[in-house]
């Protein structure tokens, strides 16, 4: 990996973020100081990391952006087609890589995430931390899950899962909209 100055600059001047291997302040200050790793990093982890990487050059830089921004906008549009409020509700900041959404009122997040997982055999997520934990769900739309297969069965699921839990909801609505989209 290799870093402008610029990157180096304002990776080594900000505060601190709590995470563990990609604080890459850690990294460069232990690198460029002691010519050290600052701890022994996963294996598994620098395996994904190479397979990532080759994808993404087999594939071209500018076609991966492309498919990932097509998918999200995608899925946004068809999770606000059954009354489902996007987080952040900005569309100007959201990121192409993760889609994020409210969890509807009388809807526990918790019982919807193991639902979904035990009945359909799909996994979203939760927010983190005490302010979103609970509030927001997330599907992540990166690398393999960036594709209209994955999305349509996870929309498939969601409003199932929805549906099951007592949502008010058309079944096919989110899907539908999604292929429209697409």
């Amino acid at each position: 990996m290799s870093l402008s100055e610029k990157a180096l600059e304002v990776i080594n001047n900000r505060e601190s973020i709590p995470t563990f291997y990609s604080d890459l302040s850690i990294w460069t200050k232990s690198w460029i100081k002691n010519r050290s790793l600052p701890f022994t990093h996963s294996i598994s982890d620098l395996f994904v990391f190479r397979k990532s990487v080759e994808l993404v050059l087999n594939e071209g830089l500018e076609t991966v952006f492309s498919r990932y921004t097509n998918v999200s906008n995608a899925l946004i549009t068809a999770i606000e087609s059954i009354g489902l409020e996007m987080y952040p509700v900005s569309k100007k900041i959201v990121s192409p890589t993760v889609t994020a959404f409210k969890v509807p009122e009388g809807i526990d997040s918790e019982k919807l995430i193991l639902h979904l997982w035990r009945k359909y055999g799909v996994l979203i997520a939760n927010a983190w931390g005490p302010v979103l934990c609970g509030k927001v769900l997330r599907l992540g739309n990166m690398e393999y899950g960036a594709n209209n297969h994955f999305a349509t069965i996870a929309l498939g699921a969601l409003e199932k899962g929805l549906a099951d839990l007592g949502y008010k909801i058309e079944i096919g609505t989110a899907v539908r909209t999604y292929l429209n989209e697409i």
